[in-house]
């Protein structure tokens, strides 16, 4: 719903002083403006009321408009109501089986949808709705059109009847799945299995066929497949795509190498996790004659081997990522190209598309170019590998190395000077045994290796969206955009920092990087930082791709992109894609639809990363289930209206404490003032408050280790 402004077009004869009958008044500035929509300060603007009282009059009008049904009241904003009027989000349903739909509008509120009205939506279907009138206090809503199932795959388990079977799914949908032809010699009652929805006429229940047979539900690959397929992912690729990529030619002929810049005698090196698989960007360094640097950002040629209208590039657009659990990489590209053309490893030549700057001794670009090549990497390095070449200046290629983490320090200082937000997340690493069982939990700890690939890697992606967008020629391109924060949870972020000490101001963009910046690192190995962090993030938007640029706000980049990593993100082969359009001039692809695609890809990243957080939360259930009846310390760190989270200190694991289990009060979650609190005796649960619990049971169907409060810390 646009926003209009009317604080720069004030009408004078609608003022204070000759305001009067308010309901014809306000209804008509909205029956004037049908399209718009306005919070409540754009309406005292609107009729330039300063007065108090006046003021409450129009707040109560407004209320009063949306109650009647004239106006639809989405959280902050008001809009006229129309019959025509549909919005498209999301369903979801609750572990109850009530349906809520959560719009796109991040402005507008949630809506209840009756159980008769959800049209055969699953849960978390792409939905359109229309809101239905009535008296109650919630938005009531109506599925009118199912845009998109949100999932392919249904993972669950089987119940067997005598000549069909049901499966009971694991996530939150409103029905089980009718099974009518399935081999009984192969499956058992209560095997997990993942199915595929094959049609949904009148009956009660979706017909479906079995895709796979999992196993036994708590084993280690049975849960990690089914995390996979739950989030829409096969762990692996049909054969006809396997084949496909076995006929692509691995050599690297005379005639391709003619046709690229010749960088082999150049010193190059890859420097990546100690477990990486597969190498998608090296870097080079050399000195010129003029005493600058020359920088090369390599990035596997993926658009040299991926050609479009195959079944190899439909297959890796429609997976759109790779997905990193705890133990596997689920890739988007079968291995012969992931980890074996396109993976940049040592003593091999490879094909790149390189992103190659001069720099000067303060990391200020001369000259820039964008150019396919060929390259040959000297050496494989892990991250704890370069870190020593720094800290001790020692080692093969340790001059290379440290040249270039002076230059990415002077990148990364110019950043965030001019407003980039210092995010830190503490992310954590499992270490896991024969059985794949999880015996220790070890935080992933970013030294200067680790930022000095990523100062380069953003260098290259923020250069080529300025590229692909300059004047001369600009190109329809994919950009990396993420929106301004949320003031709402910025104020809840402001207020839990003060429990801890912290002050924080946010009057305006700029001052709350600078404010977030100060928070982080003030809180840089305090016992607050994780819940800190977190909501801090939570503040922030989701940053998505989008063929419409409105800049990145936490890096503070006015174009950015992707561009490093197109073995594992589709949306950086469609950047190599343009970007070599734009420098041969000619039209090379046809990219339909990008927009669309643009959220296509969003869609993926997100299902890629829920599923990265659900196999970690399954491992930490592993891993605590086993101090079942011990007690730890841990914080406070998040609520709900059924209990409240705790992270336990010692291993930064979380569980949950629910109100039911707090027996001596009746307790309630107090939103307004972010703590629950006890009904009869006034005790308080406070974001930051040390307690003692003891780790009581694993809930397995939500996901969740339940704590018992044992005490208060003070």
């Amino acid at each position: 719903m646009p926003r209009r402004d009317f604080r720069k077009k004030k009408k004078k004869q609608a003022s204070d002083k000759n305001y009067s009958k308010g309901s014809s008044k306000v209804l008509k500035m909205f029956q004037d403006n049908p399209d718009s929509s306005f919070n409540v300060k754009d309406v005292l603007d609107y009729f330039e009321i300063a007065n108090p009282s006046k003021a409450k009059k129009i707040k109560d009008e407004l209320k009063k408009l949306a109650k009647q049904g004239y106006l639809i009241k989405a959280r902050e904003v008001f809009k006229l109501k129309t019959d025509s009027d549909l919005f498209s989000g999301q369903i979801q349903y609750s572990k109850s089986g009530r349906a809520f739909f959560v719009p796109d509008d991040p402005k507008m509120e949630d809506m209840v949808i009756p159980s008769g009205k959800t049209n055969k939506a699953l849960n978390r279907d792409y939905v359109l709705v229309k809101i239905i009138p009535g008296n109650s206090q919630k938005v009531i809503g109506e599925v009118v059109k199912i845009t998109r199932r949100y999932q392919e795959f249904y993972v669950g388990e089987l119940q067997l009847q005598t000549a069909y079977a049901f499966l009971v799914p694991d996530s939150n949908q409103p029905v089980d799945f009718y099974i009518p032809d399935i081999d009984f010699s192969k499956v058992q009652e209560g095997m997990r299995a993942v199915v595929r929805m094959t049609k949904w006429n009148e009956s009660k229940s979706p017909y479906a066929e079995i895709v796979e047979l999992l196993g036994k539900s708590g084993e280690h690959e049975v849960e990690m497949n089914a995390i996979l397929y739950e989030a829409g992912f096969s762990p692996k690729f049909e054969a006809e795509i396997e084949q496909e990529a076995a006929l692509i030619p691995t050599e690297i002929t005379a005639d391709e190498i003619s046709k690229r810049r010749d960088m082999r005698e150049v010193t190059t090196f890859t420097i990546d996790p100690v477990d990486a698989k597969d190498f998608d960007d090296a870097l080079s360094i050399a000195r010129l004659d003029n005493g600058n640097w020359e920088v090369g950002v390599h990035i596997a040629d993926v658009s040299h081997y991926l050609k479009p209208k195959t079944k190899l590039d439909e297959e890796a657009y429609a997976r759109s990522t790779s997905v990193y659990l705890v133990d596997r990489t689920c890739p988007m590209l079968p291995e012969k190209l992931s980890n074996g053309l396109c993976s940049l490893r040592p003593q091999e030549e490879k094909l790149c598309f390189s992103a190659i700057f001069e720099l000067d001794n303060d990391a200020k670009i001369i000259k820039e170019s964008f150019e396919k090549t060929v390259i040959f990497s000297d050496r494989r390095f892990t991250y704890e590998e370069a870190q020593e070449r720094i800290e001790t200046k020692e080692g093969d290629f340790a001059d290379e190395i440290n040249v270039l983490d002076k230059l990415s320090k002077l990148l990364r200082k110019r950043k965030f000077k001019n407003g980039a937000i210092a995010f830190e997340t503490i992310e954590l690493r499992f270490e896991l045994d024969e059985n794949m069982r999880p015996t220790g939990v070890v935080p992933k700890i970013r030294k200067d290796a680790h930022m000095l690939i990523e100062d380069f890697m953003l260098l290259a992606n923020r250069r080529v969206a300025e590229y692909l967008t300059s004047k001369e020629e600009p190109k329809p391109t994919v950009y990396r955009i993420h929106d301004e924060p949320s003031l709402e949870r910025l104020d809840d972020l402001k207020k839990v920092a003060g429990r801890f000490g912290h002050k924080l101001s946010f009057k305006n963009p700029q001052e709350i990087s600078v404010e977030l910046n100060k928070l982080t690192a003030a809180i840089k190995g305090m016992p607050e930082q994780t819940i800190l962090e977190n909501m801090a993030i939570r503040c922030m938007a989701k940053a998505i791709y989008s063929t419409e640029n409105i800049g990145h706000y936490g890096l503070h980049f006015e174009y950015y992109t992707h561009f490093t990593s197109p073995i594992r993100r589709y949306s950086d082969v469609f950047v190599h894609r343009i970007l070599e359009e734009k420098i041969k001039q000619e039209k090379i692809y046809k990219i339909k639809d990008l927009a669309a695609k643009c959220i296509h890809v969003s869609n993926q990243e997100k299902k890629a990363s829920e599923a990265e957080r659900m196999s970690i939360k399954f491992k930490q259930l592993e891993y605590l289930e086993q101090f079942k009846g011990q007690t730890f310390e841990g914080i406070v760190c998040g609520f709900t209206d059924w209990g409240f989270y705790v992270e336990i200190e010692q291993n930064k694991c979380e569980g949950f404490v629910s109100l039911e289990s707090l027996k001596d009060d009746t307790y309630f979650y107090d939103q307004d003032n972010l703590r629950v609190k006890g009904r009869d005796f006034g005790e308080e649960f406070r974001f930051g408050d040390r307690i003692v619990i003891k780790i009581d049971s694993v809930d397995w169907d939500r996901r969740r280790m339940d704590f018992e409060f044992i005490d208060l810390i003070e």
